[in-house]
């Protein structure tokens, strides 16, 4: 699971209680140890899935999909 907040407020919860590697929605993707976020530009957030040994992106935040960059 990975909490995305914006000031301080939680604003979308990523992923569920179950590791995976499943790009979809927010409530339908999976990771298995998310342990770096970066934003490169407001709409566009970059994700390290460690133990998947994957970058997952998305590309507009107000899609609220996730999909495999490597």
């Amino acid at each position: 699971m990975c909490k995305l907040y914006i000031n301080s407020n939680l604003q979308h919860i990523i992923g569920g209680d179950e590791p995976g590697f499943i790009d979809g929605t927010f409530e339908d993707a999976r990771f298995h140890s998310p342990q770096g976020v970066v934003f490169r530009c407001p709409s566009l957030l970059y994700v390290a899935d460690t133990e998947n040994h994957a970058i997952r992106e998305v590309k507009e935040p107000s899609s609220l999909y996730f999909t495999t960059f490597s």
